[in-house]
């Protein structure tokens, strides 16, 4: 019965460092591009999603309109699997995510009002038998990525972009159970965790605003 069975290793390298981040040249050298500018209009506002909202890819090319919503007067994005079609990793990854003042000065909320006749925020669509609804957009992540010059496997990926995010938080002493809300992960500490309630929209907004990307 063990014929097939193999045994893991140890890891060599610690878990924070698993994951490579997009630094600050990196993104400027994306977002600057003229093949990001070109890009479609979906593509862009995935990647700001991920990089100032920290959400998976998976979770904001599934979205819909009616994810958008106005909590206490707060633009926000609410995760969750609702929707036909939709899917979440897990229980922690319910949750409502203000959204940055950058997006919504980018024009985010007058493209959401563009889509509210349609199913879905945005045109992707689930692919192949696991319906992976973030695989068209990491292709084409990928395939841009290749065209400025950053060479496979020493670049960073489409979920390094939430990695991103998480490690500004990180670098502004955020504290962890705020950040664990944000994102979606379980809270590490039990008394946060199984005590405290979630925090509201207005006070997770304040966190949210610290976070700045010189690009």
């Amino acid at each position: 019965p063990f014929e097939n069975v193999t045994v893991g290793q140890k890891p060599k390298v610690k878990a924070n460092q698993e994951r490579d981040r997009w630094d600050t040249s990196d993104l400027k050298r994306l977002i600057h591009s003229a093949e990001f500018k070109a890009s479609t209009v979906d593509f862009k506002w995935v990647t700001r999603l991920m990089l100032y909202g920290g959400l998976r890819p998976s979770e904001a090319c599934q979205l819909k309109p009616s994810n958008i919503v106005e909590i206490e007067g707060i633009h926000c994005i609410n995760v969750d699997d609702s929707g036909k079609g939709q899917r979440i990793k897990n229980a922690n990854a319910r949750r409502s995510i203000p959204i940055h003042q950058t997006l919504i000065e980018q024009g985010f909320i007058e493209f959401v009002k563009t889509r509210k006749k349609h199913p879905q925020l945005f045109n992707y669509k689930p692919v192949g038998l696991v319906e992976d609804w973030s695989k068209t957009y990491c292709k084409h992540l990928s395939i841009l990525q290749t065209c400025i010059g950053m060479k496979a496997s020493q670049r960073p990926t489409a979920y390094s972009l939430r990695h991103t995010f998480i490690d500004e938080f990180k670098r502004l002493d955020i504290s962890e159970h705020i950040m664990a809300q944000i994102v979606g992960h379980a809270n590490p500490n039990i008394t946060y965790g199984r005590y405290g309630k979630d925090i509201q929209a207005r006070a997770l907004l304040k966190y949210i605003e610290r976070l700045e990307y010189d690009i």
